[in-house]
Formats: C-alpha cells, structure tokens, sequence
C-alpha cells in the first residue's frame, strides 16, 4: 500500500489536481477534513471508498483524476 499524507499543506489558488493510477495495489489518500473534494476516479475490479467530509464554502477544492484496477484508493479525512 502507498500512503499520501497532505498534513499543513497549503493551496494558495484555492483549487488543486490530484491524479492516480493504481493496478494491483492500494492507495491511501489521507487529506484534510475541512478541503472540498471531487471525485472524479473509476474503479475497474476494484474500489473507490471515500467517507463524507464537511466542507465550508472557503474550503480549497481538490480534484482527484484517475482509475483504480484491480486496487484501491481510500480517501480519509484527517
């Protein structure tokens, strides 16, 4: 499994890209709780799990890219 932590980081525009693409593994994307995310994966004999967030309208946006196959991608909320 791969970890991504996004602890302190800073999105001076307001908006940001993520992409990935997993075969045959896992990713875990721990992101802060209060940025505003748009899921925009597929998942092909695997899975996409992302727990609900709760954003403000200053929140930053972070756009997530790409397809998990035969993997998956956790999106938790820190």
């Amino acid at each position: 499994a791969i970890y991504i932590i996004l602890f302190n980081a800073k999105i001076p525009s307001g908006k940001a890209e993520i992409f990935v693409d997993i075969v045959f593994g896992d990713v875990d994307l721990y992101i802060p709780r209060d940025w505003n995310i748009i899921n925009k994966t597929h998942a092909v004999f695997g899975d996409i799990d992302s727990m609900h967030n709760n954003i403000t309208p200053e929140s930053p946006s972070v756009t997530i890219y790409g397809n998990a196959v035969f993997g998956d991608l956790k999106i938790i909320y820190v």
